[in-house]
């Protein structure tokens, strides 16, 4: 038995073997008929036609065939790494980007906002003049820019959108005198949408010649589609001259608007049913939240410290101290789902420490949430000599919490003293309240005058800072390579 089986394994080997040299034969063949270049590679002996392949020869020609292939893709490869080295690439962002809206005629920039993404910076003016008796001086447009390159990608104008609505159009017949006299037409915010396709603007519209029976102002929020006309809407509030501690929601699905009392002062608020807005604990990772379509968001976002309060001293030299310090953070906060919003939501606290006395009535107390705005707080309570306040920082937190950027107004109020160290802005360690950084913006080549509102902003992922200075109308951007890691 053991025998046959050795037999049969016998003639199964060798009938594979038959099987493995018929297949060799025929790769020999087509070797015959490869290129010229193949063929001279192979060490194989010539031989005659018909004649067997010897069993190494076939061998030997699929390794050349193969060492030919690794040659052709290794040359490929280089050649295709040169040409790729030779076309230019995407410019990547700048460490530092100066974008200068008034070369395009955009004079007096009162709002710019990052988009969602990051990547578009938004800036609210207006055309060809600051003011001035034009007819078109005031007229509203807004800039988007790529902001990596500095490029402008667009332009939207939010005036044809409110004057062209029939509810606006029947205000003006109703409450002017008449009715073809000039209308005026401001904004007092520009909000990104969450999902980066439109912008909400609150605006006031007042009468020029108020008629007898109606009123010389009223508000409304618009909704600007910046890529699809279909999102564009315009709607009138209810509400004008809202008491303090009030606030104003839209539901921009319906156009609804409610006027309610604020929630309870809070570092932290979170998004409940309805577009409530409810209090919370700020985050333990330290991070701010943003108030532009996320969940959680805490009152420590872009603001301004101030002392509203002096007090002399009754020694023979005048000595100055103030009493109060006080945090006010500018928030108008989005639903995540983009559908609640709210135009004023402030955020407006006594730091203590350093405030002492408390004497402006129904403003809530809250520790500085940490070393370096405190540090910042108790600078202001040094100033010394006459009645005049010291200058209001403006603040911006990085979203992650652990960077804080300040940059103080001019204080003198007069554009013809403005210089560029006027706008140092400092970078603080959150943790530490040590100074890491100090940026000086370039305005090189630039005329004081296209001032418009200062700003100071990090980017939703805190890679980058833009600085909108009140004096020379310039956005610079601070990224990677000029910023603290």
């Amino acid at each position: 038995m053991s025998n046959d089986k050795g037999r049969e394994a016998a003639a199964d080997e060798a009938s594979e073997r038959t099987r493995r040299e018929a297949a060799l034969r025929a790769l020999a063949q087509t070797a015959e008929t490869a290129p010229a270049t193949a063929s001279r590679t192979a060490s194989a002996p010539p031989r005659l036609p018909g004649a067997p392949a010897p069993r190494g020869s076939a061998r030997r020609w699929i390794i050349s065939a193969l060492s030919v292939l690794v040659v052709v893709v290794v040359v490929a490869v280089v050649v295709a790494n040169i040409i790729g080295a030779s076309r230019p690439h995407a410019a990547s962002a700048k460490p530092v980007l100066r974008i200068v809206p008034a070369s395009a005629n955009l004079t007096c920039a009162s709002q710019v906002a990052w988009s969602p993404d990051g990547k578009r910076i938004a800036a609210l003016g207006n055309l060809n003049d600051c003011g001035g008796s034009e007819a078109d001086s005031q007229t509203g447009t807004i800039f988007i820019y790529d902001a990596a390159s500095g490029k402008l990608l667009q332009q939207a104008h939010p005036d044809q959108a409110v004057f062209n609505n029939e509810a606006v159009g029947n205000w003006i017949a109703k409450n002017t005198t008449p009715s073809s006299a000039a209308t005026s037409l401001m904004y007092w915010s520009l909000t990104w949408a969450p999902d980066g396709q439109s912008v909400l603007l609150y605006f006031n519209l007042m009468a020029a010649n108020p008629s007898a029976n109606g009123g010389s102002s009223t508000s409304g929020l618009l909704r600007l589609g910046l890529s699809n006309a279909s999102l564009t809407k315009v709607w009138l509030g209810k509400y004008l001259g809202l008491q303090v501690g009030d606030y104003e929601r839209w539901d921009l699905a319906t156009g609804a608007v409610t006027q309610a009392p604020m929630p309870a002062l809070a570092t932290a608020y979170r998004w409940g049913a309805g577009g409530a807005l409810i209090p919370s604990s700020a985050p333990r990772d330290g991070a701010v939240g943003s108030p532009d379509g996320g969940k959680l968001f805490t009152v420590w976002q872009a603001g301004s410290l101030s002392n509203p309060n002096l007090q002399s001293s009754p020694t023979a030299k005048p000595v100055t101290t103030y009493t109060e310090t006080l945090w006010a953070a500018d928030i108008r906060p989005i639903s995540p789902d983009g559908r609640y919003y709210y135009t004023y939501f402030p955020a407006i606290v006594a730091l203590t420490p350093p405030s002492t006395t408390f004497t402006l009535p129904g403003v809530s107390k809250a520790a500085p949430r940490d070393k370096a705005l405190l540090a910042l707080a108790q600078k202001m309570t040094q100033a010394s000599g006459g009645a005049t306040p010291a200058p209001t920082p403006l603040i911006a937190y990085r979203p992650d919490g652990h960077l804080l950027a300040e940059v103080a107004y001019n204080a003198t109020n007069d554009p013809q003293s403005v210089t560029p160290t006027t706008f140092t802005v400092s970078i603080y360690n959150t943790a530490t309240g040590a100074l890491v950084k100090r940026l000086t913006p370039s305005f090189s080549g630039l005329q004081v005058g296209n001032a418009g509102q200062e700003i100071l902003a990090w980017s939703p992922d805190g890679s980058r800072l833009m600085l909108a200075d009140n004096a020379y109308g310039a956005l610079t951007i601070w990224g990677p390579g000029a910023l603290p890691a």
